[in-house]
């Protein structure tokens, strides 16, 4: 299923937004620091850890994700410390709603345990 071999241990955070943060611009904001935060390689110490992100723009709600090379437990604690500092914007933005989820989920759990998206959320406030 994966692209490249390297990502195939990996996963993502996944962060969930309502609709409203779009018509609002947030959704928008938050999109452009994450891409600015990819390229400038600045989610982890190493630049080597983040591979991708993406956005979803969905009916009720969107989703931004951040690809991780690995699900190793060091790894993703680092980049999880960046995003939930309030350096990141997703931190920012998720502490002005209840609305708002972030989870994290492996791409082999993804895969055995079918679509079920991230049961397991965390509040960043």
């Amino acid at each position: 299923m994966w692209e490249d071999p390297q990502n195939k241990d990996g996963g993502k955070f996944v962060l969930t937004m309502p609709k409203s943060y779009r018509t609002e611009g947030r959704t928008d904001e938050c999109w452009l620091y994450t891409v600015l935060a990819v390229i400038g390689e600045t989610m982890d110490s190493t630049g080597d850890e983040v591979c991708g992100c993406v956005v979803s723009i969905r009916k009720s709600q969107d989703r931004i994700a951040l690809w991780l090379r690995s699900s190793d437990k060091k790894k993703c604690t680092e980049v999880r410390y960046v995003v939930m500092s309030g350096i990141f914007i997703w931190a920012n933005i998720a502490r002005m709603s209840d609305d708002i989820s972030f989870c994290y989920l492996d791409h082999d759990r993804w895969e055995r345990g079918g679509r079920k998206f991230c049961k397991s959320q965390i509040r960043l406030v």
